[in-house]
């Protein structure tokens, strides 16, 4: 048997001699914890030694005698050290693989997921996931891997792949089951001659695979770019992100005026929100933030801005005083920020889980409505509609012209002398608020139909329940989308035969339809067009989050972990359960087994850099008050 069989099958006891029983407790214990530590993500091995003197101290601990020093027994601090948390971490990976293996082989269909992302340390690279369905109908989301590519461009990212998929099963099984891919829109993927979609694709014509290969633009980037658009097609728009995100940096740049704003919050009795850094990666997520963090802060901003002006005739100060009580572009501050939170809320329903492929043009139809209504009547309940209500005009007869006030803070309204009184006499200063905003909303809508449009998914909106009102052109379209693999006769009549039990009629797709119609093997082309549909996310945020976990392991102060610690832990996070169902005996054994293991008394193991702050004995490499060694450490 292999090592892996033997680890399922044979009694562990009769494995692990009577000498290694006590050992095989111990590192079973230290498994437990470090499995611990790859599910948190929050300690590095470094710590881990520390943390575990701290658990024989807490042992030791009794309160009724005077303190003493921690009583260390033969062997309790052998193989406690950060090699030794690596190779444990490492020996719960590879006993755990085999059954990724075997998910992999059996599953009903497989949605890949790759991305790449430069890190802290600039080194770029190509991360995998892969959604699957597994035989008895349930979705997983599994981490394949990361790796640097070798190569430039397109196949670069088509060999980390293959690499990394073979180090699990052979490459051309795997896209045997592929069925669906999604991507962000770079070149290096959607390229038609030499895009990664495209190797692929031909990958598969030369193992003449028949079954379909959904290709998704994942749609949370889409919508991103085009937010992005608006935001720097629309001038004003542009210029009042712009004006914003340099009131943002005021403050950043300087702590004691950051202090000076909250100071005047406490005494007005007003909450401060804290306003973002500038951030362009998530540019959607900043500048409704930046708008949202602006509005909160209005009052407290106006107060600030005013007081500064009479103080030191700020320059600055009086710009962004003059920003803030501008009606015209509070208005559109106040509309950009509703729309910022419609937009929000739309991009989070298309990257949940629960979306499936056909599902897009839904929500984008929804969200569009939703935003062409903001031309009638603002958003109730939202920004444009409080402000307003609480804005209150009167009229000043003496000069001819309204007064506005908002929170008692007057404001100017620039259309009241909208014209030069030199050059260009007729010519309009600026376009009005109403003007702006039926432009903004002209362009969102029209990019996100352009960039949200997913129409060639709509055949496959039959398969949404399994209705006996479809009909056989809806069904035959569906059939060329999803499961062209399997006979058109038989994929027709196992739906029919479907949608003609009680139990299974008008049953909205989910896993619990898949798992209704897997009990019927005459069923398989309906299950397996129901399974890739299941598969088939049409998002990578879940990659999105992946990265930002690699980000989080690997921080400036650890920027020296290897790839093969963080592989694991990212695998430990992603492929394998909660702690409370971790089983660490085949990792124990697994341990075991890969070299002779024995009990030794460590003499000088108190002395090691890692115990440094717990035990006395640790000695300072370097004294660093006194005995600089120059040229080994530099300021």
């Amino acid at each position: 048997l292999s090592t892996s069989e033997i680890n399922i099958n044979a009694p562990f006891n009769k494995l692990v001699s009577k000498q290694n029983e006590k050992l095989a407790l111990k590192i079973g214990k230290f498994m437990i914890e470090v499995f611990n530590d790859a599910k948190r993500g929050t300690l590095s091995a470094w710590s881990w030694p520390s943390r575990e003197v701290v658990q024989i101290k807490k042992s030791q601990l009794n309160l009724l005698e005077p303190p003493k020093k921690i009583d260390i027994k033969e062997g309790d601090l052998q193989y406690i050290n950060p090699t030794t948390h690596n190779e444990l971490l490492n020996s719960i990976v590879e006993t755990d693989k085999p059954l990724l293996m075997n998910k992999l082989k059996t599953a009903l269909a497989i949605s890949l997921r790759v991305d790449g992302s430069v890190d802290r340390t600039q080194v770029d690279n190509i991360h995998v996931l892969a959604k699957i369905i597994t035989t008895n109908g349930d979705s997983e989301l599994v981490f394949i891997g990361f790796k640097e590519p070798i190569q430039k461009r397109a196949i670069g990212y088509y060999e980390v792949i293959k690499s990394l998929i073979r180090e699990l099963m052979s490459f051309e099984d795997f896209l045997s089951i592929l069925s669906s891919i999604a991507t962000d829109g770079a070149s290096v993927n959607i390229g038609q001659k030499n895009g990664l979609w495209a190797l692929i694709d031909s990958n598969r014509c030369s193992n003449n695979i028949q079954g379909p290969l959904l290709k998704m633009w994942c749609a949370v980037h889409r919508s991103a770019l085009a937010w992005g658009q608006l935001t720097s097609n629309v001038i004003e728009v542009h210029k009042l992100i712009v004006a914003c995100s340099g009131m943002s940096s005021y403050f950043h740049q300087s702590g004691l005026r950051t202090k000076e704003l909250k100071d005047i919050a406490n005494e007005e009795g007003m909450s401060f929100i804290q306003l973002p850094k500038y951030f362009e990666v998530r540019w959607t997520e900043f500048t409704y933030n930046l708008l949202l963090g602006i509005l909160k802060n209005w009052r407290i901003l106006v107060k600030y801005f005013l007081k500064k002006k009479s103080e030191n005739n700020d320059v600055k100060s009086e710009g962004f005083y003059k920003i803030l009580t501008d009606y015209d572009k509070m208005m559109l501050l106040c509309f950009l920020t509703d729309l910022g939170y419609l937009y929000g809320r739309f991009q989070k329903q298309i990257q949940t889980d629960d979306v499936l492929i056909f599902d897009i043009e839904t929500k984008k139809n929804t969200v569009v409505q939703m935003i062409e209504n903001l031309k009638v009547s603002p958003l109730l309940g939202g920004w444009e509609y409080e402000f307003n209500k609480n804005t209150i005009v009167t009229h000043n007869s003496e000069f001819e012209k309204n007064i506005i006030k908002l929170h008692n803070i007057e404001l100017f309204d620039k259309n009241q002398q909208s014209r030069r009184k030199k050059h260009n006499l007729y010519v309009s200063d600026k376009r009005s608020f109403l003007a702006i905003r039926n432009d903004v909303i002209e362009h969102i809508v029209n990019y996100l139909n352009t960039r949200l449009d997913s129409s060639e998914w709509l055949p496959l909106k039959v398969l949404e329940k399994v209705s006996d009102a479809v009909s056989d052109e809806e069904l035959q379209k569906a059939h060329q989308v999803i499961c062209p693999d399997f006979e058109l006769a038989d994929f027709v009549t196992s739906y029919k035969e479907a949608a003609g039990i009680s139990s299974i009629k008008d049953k909205q797709l989910s896993s619990d339809l898949l798992k209704s119609l897997l009990s019927n093997d005459s069923w398989k082309p309906l299950s397996t067009a129901v399974a890739r549909i299941l598969s088939a996310k049409p998002h990578s945020a879940d990659v999105e989050r992946l990265i930002s976990y690699y980000n989080l392991l690997k921080t400036a102060t650890r920027s020296s972990l290897s790839p093969t610690v963080i592989n694991d832990s990212l695998y430990v996070k992603i492929n394998m359960p909660a702690l409370d169902e971790f089983d660490p005996q085949p990792a124990v054994f697994n341990w075991l087994n890969k070299k002779k293991r024995h009990s030794k008394m460590h003499t000088h193991a108190k002395k090691q850099e890692w115990y440094q702050g717990v035990f006395d004995e640790v000695k300072e490499k370097y004294d660093l008050t006194n005995n600089i060694e120059l040229g080994k450490i530099q300021f």
